[in-house]
């Protein structure tokens, strides 16, 4: 996917994400820290979680919620799909 369309629906990146507003995401980039990255829910299905790059080592992402820390992700290069623009 080049551009495409994710929708918010959890509080986990309040104030900084709104729920229910939509962002774009592109895959023509990968996302570095500081950014949102998108990728796939690992517990299977359609749903595509959006969380805020800690960091980058090792070929996985660490990815955060800015409400609970406690809601982190380690998922590989490979798995992500895309990063927020224009946020």
């Amino acid at each position: 996917m080049i551009i495409f369309r994710v929708k918010i629906s959890g509080e986990s990146l309040w104030p900084e994400l709104i729920p229910g507003r939509t962002y774009w995401a592109t895959g023509l980039c990968a996302p570095q820290a500081g950014d949102y990255a998108v990728f796939k829910d690992p517990a299977g299905g359609d749903k595509f979680i959006v969380k805020k790059v800690a960091g980058v080592q090792n070929g996985l992402y660490d990815l955060r919620g800015t409400i609970s820390r406690s809601a982190s992700y380690k998922v590989p290069k490979d798995q992500i799909l895309g990063r927020l623009f224009g946020v």
